[in-house]
């Protein structure tokens, strides 16, 4: 085949698609109509509106016959406009383009099916000129209101702002809302086969055809002579721009824009002239077609309506949120189904299987023959065209049968619906995760390090956002949208209820609810304690009630059909009552104050019978959780000091208070504050405090009554500024977990059920964990006391595992009090990411230090994770020893944070302070840097 035979071939082939005539491109030049058109000057689109389709062009688009390049008119809107708006203005005066404008170059390309040496697996896509393109885009700018009115309620492709999702969601709420009333529901998918290449423009935009080409068109199609007629028929009535009320110069400039169009393939001589067709690719291509398929749809329903085949939804505006009711007295408006394009999905229902087989004969027959009566081919392929029928009620197994039963006739072809379950969607998120970490495919991390490590949101977190973008596009798109039928799919609903509950709760807005019963909106889900199955029961049941009486005896029994720990039904029943707090309705039938009253009577241990033999037997040395809140309710019943306590100004001396140091060291917190002090010279002295028994036997053990009460003081009457605190962690290691091959390495000594420590310890294990309780618990006190004298602190601990049954302080319930009040956060990161030679997921509670998870990300030294971990030894000495201190890059994150928050205060170097206070912290600032680790508890 030589060169020009295949450059026949392409033209050849695409002027049969687009009804073209091959002839000389002069002759094409001499053929231009010279109609006069007369238009209103207030018709014509102004300078700006020009310049903005051009600047909204995109840029890397291929170029014309007149190489202008997309980017020029993208990036020098202002210059171009003013120099072919004459242009456009004498093109529409005139009703004629230049020549250019009217066609281009066809590029063939391969669909991805088929074999590539026939050309039915090719489309063509033409290369015209970005000027035209910006005339069309401006012109259609001035007819699309006519043209949305025009469109049937449910064609959504053209419309602004729709986004092409909400035929699917359409789809889908259509059966799920009649699954919900037990209706038989099918579903009719039809595709049209090169839609936009055999559009008959006079259908469209009047005027008049070829016959010769009609002819062609009709013995390519195969259309019998009736279908033909018909078509003549359609022709001789006013075109789909005329029916819409569309101006008559508009009409005659739309006309003009595709009267005398071609395309030429590379290297071919002449051209081909072009009577059908769209041409793809054009501003005005979905428009000219949109016209044509509404023409066609709105037959479609005035049809089906004649044989009672219609299916109808309200005609509501707006959407029915969290039992808002809509207003009443709506019209029912026929639905025909989703149409995007050249892709409809016919939605029927009825009461009977039978119906819906009487209905899908009908509709399917009557579409196919408007179809083909517009000179438009349904593609009847398998996959193309196609059904789905969900039959209910009476005989619905003899229709399975009939239509997936392996005796089926095959006369409907019948798709089955594949759901994507949710669950495979989370992992393939996760999955694309972790390629980002770049680690190893056999390398084991949890969904928590994921996250935390790329500081990503969660793949619920992602569907949340998406839906609650796609909602505010619905909103935007008004009655476009359907709410009607969006309304009544309650499965969607129910999803957006508690998206919405989501993100009110994360930015603290009021209440959802504006009317109706409110129920108490669902609260952090990171709190692992709250046992939530329990929590919702308990107010859904409330809400059931006839009578508030029986609300105490309901929660009693409740309890009793989930196995829980008391903890953890502690925690509900607290977080019950924070949640009943936010609200201003009752629960049904049961009054705030009464639901609240009987919470708090069974949060007392003593209403539950069988929690009597546990309080008897308890160890009189174990600390309980009820005497630690007990501690911490008491401490709160005091008060915040009186403000004359509380220093307004700082003076000279800074001092922080570093609880369980350890060793002095190159590259801890001191050295890095002592070098930043160094920097300020503004008079002021550094003291940090080292609180450990390393440095003072005697004031550093935190354990004596003396030296809890001495750093108390110093705390409530504000001469300690600032805390860094890490309790001891090897109660609460996740190595006890990790046992030796020989059994003898440290068992655990906790467990989520028993955070405060288990009931079968030893005499040196029961000890253990009192005095562990008791550092932490000072810990504790101090940051509170430091909230009230306006301070600021840190306490460090491992983060929480992933598995539900190991212990962690993050788990315990008394962590509520810090999260509700201001200035405490948590702070989550990996130390590895710091210079740890493990990852060490860590987590912080922060008093008054708001740039601290910034400043950590900006210290980050690796953006890989290390792979090592650390786990017990026998010698005594853990190997998770060492990482009982922090690395450099860490130390000073924090050292920067501390010293920000002292240039944030104002400093009064003459002010009085106690001298006995300040020889005590400087005999306790340690100097001496030493090699020698401290022991762990257990060596010793």
């Amino acid at each position: 085949m030589t060169h020009d035979d295949t450059v026949n071939r392409w033209a050849d082939y695409f002027a049969g698609l687009e009804g073209g005539v091959r002839i000389d491109a002069q002759r094409q030049l001499s053929l231009m109509s010279a109609t006069d058109f007369a238009f209103p000057v207030d018709s014509l689109p102004s300078l700006c509106e020009l310049e903005f389709a051009l600047r909204k062009m995109k840029a890397g688009k291929a170029s014309g016959p007149d190489a202008i390049p997309s980017e020029l008119c993208k990036y020098f809107p202002g210059p171009v406009a003013k120099q072919v708006y004459t242009l456009m203005m004498k093109s529409l005066i005139q009703g004629h383009e230049p020549i250019d404008l009217k066609g281009g170059v066809v590029l063939p390309i391969w669909k991805g099916k088929k074999q590539k040496d026939v050309c039915s697996a090719f489309r063509s896509i033409l290369l015209s000129s970005n000027i035209g393109k910006a005339f069309h885009k401006t012109m259609r700018s001035k007819q699309s209101l006519v043209y949305e009115s025009y469109l049937q309620h449910q064609q959504l492709g053209g419309r602004k702002k729709v986004p092409v999702v909400l035929g699917t969601h359409l789809t889908k709420a259509f059966l799920r809302a009649h699954h919900a009333l037990h209706h038989a529901t099918a579903i009719l998918f039809v595709d049209l086969e090169a839609a936009f290449y055999t559009v008959v423009r006079p259908l469209a935009l009047s005027g008049t055809c070829d016959d010769e080409i009609l002819a062609c068109m009709a013995a390519k199609l195969h259309l019998p002579t009736d279908t033909v007629h018909a078509l003549y028929h359609h022709l001789q009535q006013p075109g789909a721009t005329e029916s819409a009320g569309m101006r008559c110069f508009d009409q005659r400039a739309l006309r003009a824009v595709h009267t005398d169009t071609f395309f030429r393939v590379p290297n071919q001589k002449d051209v081909v002239k072009t009577h059908l067709g769209t041409r793809p690719g054009d501003a005005y291509a979905d428009i000219v077609f949109g016209f044509l398929m509404a023409r066609v749809l709105h037959n479609f329903q005035t049809q089906l309506c004649k044989h009672d085949v219609m299916s109808t939804v309200p005609d509501v505006q707006t959407p029915a949120l969290f039992g808002r009711p809509c207003p009443t007295g709506h019209a029912a408006i026929p639905f025909v189904g989703p149409v995007w394009m050249d892709d409809l999905a016919v939605c029927l229902r009825g009461n009977t299987n039978d119906a819906v087989a009487t209905k899908i004969g009908v509709a399917t027959g009557v579409l196919l023959d408007l179809f083909r009566e517009h000179a438009m081919s349904p593609n009847l392929a398998r996959g193309k065209t196609e059904l789905l029928m969900t039959p209910k009620g009476p005989k619905s197994n003899a229709w399975r049968k009939r239509l997936y039963g392996p005796t089926a006739t095959g006369f409907f072809p019948i798709v089955g619906e594949a759901e994507t379950y949710q669950e495979y969607i989370h992992a393939a998120i996760l999955r694309l995760y972790r390629k980002l970490l770049k680690v190893d495919p056999d390398e084991h991390l949890s969904d928590d390090m994921l996250l935390t490590t790329l500081d990503l949101p969660s793949p619920t977190e992602v569907f949340r956002r998406a839906r609650l973008r796609y909602v505010a596009t619905l909103l935007q798109v008004g009655g476009s949208a359907c709410w009607g039928l969006l309304n009544q799919d309650e499965a969607w609903i129910s999803l957006i209820h508690d998206d919405l509950r989501w993100v009110w709760l994360d930015n603290r807005l009021p209440p959802l609810q504006a009317s109706g019963p409110q129920k108490p909106r669902p609260r952090d889900r990171d709190l692992n304690l709250v046992h939530w199955d329990l929590h919702d029961a308990i107010v859904e049941a409330a809400f059931d009630l006839q009578d508030e009486l029986d609300f105490e005896p309901t929660v009693r029994k409740l309890v009793g059909t989930f196995p829980i720990a008391w903890t953890r039904c502690l925690v509900t029943f607290r977080e019950l009552q924070a949640t009943i707090a936010t609200e201003s309705e009752p629960l049904g039938e049961v009054s705030l104050a009464h639901a609240n009253h009987c919470l708090g009577m069974l949060s007392n241990s003593e209403e539950w019978p069988f929690l009597q033999t546990l309080v008897a037997t308890q160890s009189d040395g174990m600390t309980s959780l009820e005497v630690l809140e007990e501690q911490f309710r008491a401490f709160a019943d005091h008060g915040v000091p009186p403000t004359d306590a509380v220093p307004r100004d700082i003076g000279k001396h800074r001092i922080v208070l570093h609880a369980f140091s350890g060793r002095r060291r190159l590259g801890d917190i001191q050295v890095f504050m002592e070098e930043l002090q160094k920097q300020s010279a503004d008079g002021t002295l550094l003291h940090v405090v080292s609180l450990d028994l390393m440095t003072d036997a005697v004031w550093g053990d935190a354990t004596r009554p003396a030296t809890k009460a001495f750093w108390r003081q110093a705390a409530d009457t504000g001469r300690v500024h600032g805390l860094l605190a890490g309790p001891p962690c090897e109660s609460w290691s996740q190595a006890r977990f990790a046992q030796t091959d020989e059994g003898t390495g440290p068992r655990p000594i906790r467990s989520a059920d028993a955070l405060w420590g288990m009931e079968s310890l030893s005499l040196r294990e029961l000890a253990q964990v009192m005095i562990g309780n008791d550092l932490l618990f000072f810990a504790f006190d101090l940051i509170l006391r430091l909230h009230f004298s306006e301070g600021f602190g840190a306490i460090e601990h491992p983060d929480e595992p992933a598995e539900d049954f190991k212990p962690s302080i993050w788990k315990l319930p008394i962590l509520t009090i810090f999260r509700a009040l201001p200035g405490f956060a948590e702070l989550r990161f990996a130390q590895g990411l710091l210079g740890a030679s493990s990852p060490k997921l860590t987590r912080l509670l922060s008093l008054n230090l708001p740039g601290l998870q910034r400043t950590l990300r900006a210290h980050h030294i690796t953006k890989d994770l290390p792979r090592r971990s650390s786990i017990g030894k026998l010698n005594g000495v853990w190997s998770t020893g060492f990482l009982k201190e922090y690395p450099p890059a860490m130390s000073r994150a924090l050292a920067v944070e501390f010293i920000a928050w002292f240039e944030r205060q104002c400093t009064d170097v003459q002010l009085a302070e106690s001298h006995a206070f300040l020889a005590r912290c400087k005999l306790m600032s340690a100097t001496t840097l030493t090699d020698q680790m401290g022991a762990d508890y257990t060596s010793k």
